[in-house]
């Protein structure tokens, strides 16, 4: 079974034109439709992880790009350990009962 594609990709007008499975195309995408184009995971407007900004300097607009990326996975991954050290995947997944 194919993975689903979560990143989704937004007009400044909140029209949706694609779905991605990886950033890189995200990225891509997000730079081609010029500024005000979101990034998100998920549909609605508070997914938003990314905003393009206008274009003065593409070599800073890429690493601001992965930067939040990247800190956007660490409070994913923040989050997900706070929940396992609260239990609340073992109480979803009904283990140790």
């Amino acid at each position: 079974m194919a993975a689903k594609t979560r990143i989704k990709i937004y007009t400044p007008k909140n029209e949706f034109i694609a779905s991605c499975k990886y950033f890189e195309d995200a990225s891509i995408l997000s730079l081609a439709g010029g500024p005000g184009m979101t990034v998100r995971m998920g549909h609605a407007k508070r997914d938003t992880i990314w905003t393009e900004p206008d274009h003065d300097n593409d070599a800073d607009r890429d690493t601001q790009f992965w930067s939040t990326i990247d800190a956007w996975s660490e409070g994913v991954k923040k989050q997900i350990l706070e929940w396992e050290n609260e239990g609340v995947y073992a109480k979803a997944n009904n283990e140790g009962n």
